[in-house]
């Protein structure tokens, strides 16, 4: 139950902000490294997301252009120790709302299919990231 209401409030504070590809933060200079990965592909592909400065588009983090698609299959932390361990960041998909994954220093890796029996790459342009202190 406990773990059900922290989730409610992540969602419900991080859910809040409006995806968005700016680079604005009110923690200056503060980000939050993470990698998305396609197994299937082999590629792979590491960007900040501002702390503290509202939610992204895995597409305006990670697309060369403005029409690309981006496909993947897992999403990892790559800098957990920023913010001193602190900051947890709410992946979610605008189909499934319902599905929200987490990233922090504990939890650093993420299967975006949800199945981990096989690398099934999943079209992530218009999931969303926040991250918080």
């Amino acid at each position: 139950m406990e773990a059900a209401l922290l989730l409610l409030l992540a969602v419900q504070v991080l859910g809040s902000f409006a995806a968005t590809s700016r680079a604005s933060s009110t923690a200056p200079g503060l980000t939050f490294d993470v990698a998305l990965s396609d197994d299937i592909t082999g590629e792979n592909q590491v960007k900040p997301v501002s702390v503290n400065g509202g939610a992204f588009t895995l597409g305006s983090l990670f697309a060369g252009q403005a029409d690309d698609r981006i496909f993947a299959t897992s999403l990892q932390a790559v800098s957990p120790s920023a913010g001193s361990g602190n900051i947890l960041c709410v992946i979610s998909n605008p189909l499934d709302a319902k599905n929200v994954l987490l990233l922090n220093a504990e939890a650093t890796f993420v299967d975006l299919d949800g199945n981990e029996d096989a690398a099934v790459q999943v079209d992530v342009t218009d999931f969303t990231i926040a991250c918080e202190v």
